[in-house]
């Protein structure tokens, strides 16, 4: 160090010098090699970095590679001294595998949102998965250097506070059912899951339904509120027959399959293989009711009754169908003679009508759990059809049918061991009879319930 003095005779000068201190040096190396080595964020090269001059002082020191956790550590560096890091091992970083779950799942690795093919430093993690309308997942991970991380989730509970929450825009006593239907879901039907709700629109009327998938069959089911409505059809509907008088029914909430059963469904769960000609998105035909029934039993699932199903049929509507009162504008919505003809045609192909559902006019008849029998002349809740019939109904029409045939309110009896061809099923999942009750509401842990 130099410095210049102005030196007056006869004046002390007292002139404190202050002595610079000598740098330090920093070694190191790492495993892999070619690592880049940052000090105090300014990069100084890649490993090996023998004898780098270093300031005294404390320093923050960083190591890194592509596809490999940095490495970081605080140093403290004193003058003419050597600080020897020696070599520093680099782990691989494992990559993150979400391929097998639903885009709607959201996963997070300690509070961090995180995607399929993320890259994530080796260690221990909490990684959480969120799903719409279902209870949240938190797992506790061991990241191993290198490896694949496939999370292995549990199967998703609902969340009755997201399902009803998402709901609160329903107002009418319909929408009320839906309610009560949905605390019951959420509370004891563990073989469905939420998929979402949906809105259907009927002309200028728009409908918003929840959708649900039953797991062990994959079929997708809409939520059909309760409530009641006028069954059977008016003196003046054309082509109308005796047995369709009106009356007025109560029905409790229930789900019904958006589809009739395909044959991918069927074929999966009966062990049948497919049939010569078929495909297996088409309708699965069941001439035998025991044999629809048999498929019930499988499944946990039920066929509809006669007044089920001609409530998801009309779906609100009062007329002869249920996108209006003409035949002539079929060919939108249902699989009938006077549309595409006779050959069999993928179910869910044409438009659904305001509950989300499909293929209620054509495609092939369907059977229900009733025996045939006459109305009774008041009104009734829940029906299950005659005590004493022998054949059993069908509805819904055929590809191979006039329009008239497929009317909301039309009704077919056939012996149970064979039905008309083409015939197929739709299946429905019943609701807890006591999901109204005051002990059902207050299962639901936090979560406050309204009384409807």
């Amino acid at each position: 160090m130099t410095a210049l003095l102005t030196v007056r005779a006869g004046v002390d000068v007292n002139f404190p010098l202050q002595m610079r201190e000598r740098n330090g040096l920093l070694v190191l190396s790492s495993t892999p090699e070619a690592a880049e080595v940052l000090v105090d964020g300014v990069r100084l090269g890649v490993t090996p970095l023998p004898h780098i001059p270093l300031p005294a002082g404390s320093h923050d020191v960083r190591v890194q590679l592509a596809g490999h956790g940095p490495v970081c550590q605080e140093i403290e560096v004193r003058g003419g001294r050597t600080v020897d890091l020696g070599c520093i091992r680099l782990e691989r970083r494992a990559t993150l595998d979400f391929s097998e779950y639903p885009d709607d799942v959201v996963f997070a690795l300690d509070g961090q949102p995180v995607a399929d093919g993320d890259e994530v430093d080796p260690g221990v993690c909490r990684l959480s998965a969120g799903r719409p309308g279902h209870e949240p997942q938190v797992l506790t991970l061991r990241v191993e250097p290198g490896a694949v991380l496939r999370p292995v989730l549990a199967r998703w509970q609902l969340n009755a506070r997201a399902l009803l929450g998402a709901m609160d825009t329903w107002t009418s006593a319909a929408d009320s059912d839906r309610r009560r239907a949905a605390r019951s879901l959420a509370r004891g039907r563990a073989d469905l899951e939420f998929m979402g709700l949906a809105e259907f629109a009927r002309g200028a009327h728009t409908t918003s339904v929840a959708l649900f998938r039953h797991l062990p069959t994959a079929l997708e089911m809409a939520l059909v509120p309760g409530g009641s409505f006028t069954m059977g059809s008016p003196f003046d509907e054309p082509q109308r027959r005796s047995d369709e008088q009106q009356h007025d029914v109560s029905l409790a909430p229930f789900l019904v399959s958006r589809t009739t059963v395909p044959y991918s469904v069927w074929g999966a769960v009966m062990e049948e293989p497919l049939p010569a000609g078929a495909e297996g998105d088409h309708a699965a035909l069941v001439r035998d009711w025991a044999r629809a029934m048999e498929f019930c039993r499988k499944t946990g699932l039920e066929l509809p009754t006669e007044a089920q199903w001609e409530h998801a049929c009309r779906a609100g509507a009062t007329d002869a169908y249920s996108w209006g009162p003409r035949a002539a504008d079929a060919q939108l919505h249902a699989a009938l003679a006077g549309g595409w003809g006779a050959a069999p045609r993928p179910v869910g192909e044409r438009v659904p009508n305001a509950f989300g559902i499909f293929d209620m006019h054509g495609g092939v008849w369907e059977w229900c759990c009733d025996p045939y029998g006459e109305y009774p002349p008041d009104g009734v809740t829940d029906p299950r059809g005659s005590h004493d019939g022998v054949y059993r109904v069908l509805r819904g029409g055929s590809r191979c049918d006039p329009p008239h045939l497929a009317r909301a309110a039309y009704r077919l009896a056939a012996p149970p061991a064979r039905g008309p061809d083409p015939v197929g099923l739709r299946v429905v999942a019943l609701l807890h009879e006591d999901d109204a009750s005051d002990q059902v509401e207050s299962s639901l842990p936090g979560m406050e319930m309204e009384r409807v």
